[in-house]
């Protein structure tokens, strides 16, 4: 009998760490397999209609999507495991003959039953509980509450004097500018991993304006040099306006240094005070050190009024 529950439980165990083994390798296949992005398109193209076309691959194909715009509209197509999950393709019903159709009975207005229609004085009034019933509050909930909201109002108050300065007045301040600074690492780090593998890009733009097309010709010779794209191609004209795009990309990326990232910024301290206005470490140690005074205020209130009662019982005695 033993043997037969301890050869159950073996089996038990083996299938348990296969499920196990196979919701990691999942795991590991989504968060390090990589996602490959292909994307074509041109605008501006006097001899052709603007067109673009974005399709995005994982695992062999295992899921598929696929983004077309051309002269006859916005075309999509998501398909997993060789289903179609979502499509802008309408699919054609079957037309139902007319002999096959079976009249529809026309009901009488006179069967019809009239409504119940209840009466204000029939509904029962909500019943409202008492609040002298009510338990007081215990001295630690009282002051883990009010240190909660003592953080919570110094984030909001300080969100609040952020948005009321100027754009000059929070870039000069420290906090502000650490954030500044921060966010644009981050977002260095996400356009490195999102570079394309191969990149043919040609841009033609101009404007009336030579000052304006020359600034836009230094931030495109910038990005050229910063993310080392060889296949970029900016052609500038003056005095007119134009703007001409053609090219295509192939973008390979993983989710795990994205999600990284995104984890990076969600926990650190001036994002969650300034812009998501939630309490950083500071506000929770003085959250604690807080809920620590208010301990301490309310077990001395309790020893005075406890030293006050033995006194009066000791003088009514006397």
């Amino acid at each position: 009998m033993i043997s037969v529950l301890l050869m159950i439980l073996k089996v038990i165990g083996i299938i348990l760490l296969i499920l196990l083994g196979l919701v990691i390798l999942l795991v590991a296949l989504v968060l390090f397999w990589p996602f490959v992005v292909k994307i074509k398109g041109s605008y501006g193209d006097e001899d052709a209609a603007p067109f673009g076309v974005a399709t995005v691959s994982w695992l062999f194909k295992i899921l598929f999507v696929d983004v077309r715009l051309d002269e006859n509209g916005l075309f999509y197509k998501a398909k997993i495991l060789m289903k179609t999950l979502v499509t802008s393709e309408e699919e054609e019903e079957p037309e139902k003959s007319t002999a096959d159709e079976k009249p529809e009975k026309v009901k009488s207005t006179a069967d019809e039953k009239p409504e119940k229609v209840k009466s204000e004085a029939d509904e029962k009034p909500e019943k409202v509980k008492p609040t002298a019933g009510e338990k007081p509050e215990k001295a630690e909930a009282k002051a883990e509450k009010a240190a909660e909201a003592d953080a919570v109002d110094n984030s909001k108050k300080l969100a609040e004097e952020v948005e009321k300065k100027s754009f000059r007045e929070k870039v000069a301040d420290h906090r502000y500018s650490k954030l500044v600074t921060f966010l644009l690492k981050e977002l260095v780090k996400v356009l490195k991993i999102l570079k394309p593998k191969k990149l043919h890009l040609f841009v033609r733009f101009g404007t009336e304006d030579g000052v304006q097309t020359g600034q836009v010709t230094g931030y495109a010779a910038f990005a050229k040099g910063m993310f080392n794209l060889k296949d970029f191609e900016f052609e500038p004209v003056y005095g007119e306006k134009a703007l001409t795009v053609k090219g295509d990309a192939k973008i390979r990326f993983c989710l795990f240094p994205l999600i990284v990232i995104a984890l990076q910024v969600w926990f650190n301290d001036q994002v969650r005070q300034v812009i998501l206005k939630k309490p950083t470490k500071v506000d929770k140690k003085r959250r604690k050190l807080h809920k620590q005074k208010m301990m301490e205020a309310a077990k001395s209130a309790d020893s005075l009024n406890s030293a006050k009662a033995e006194n009066n019982n000791k003088s009514r005695e006397v």
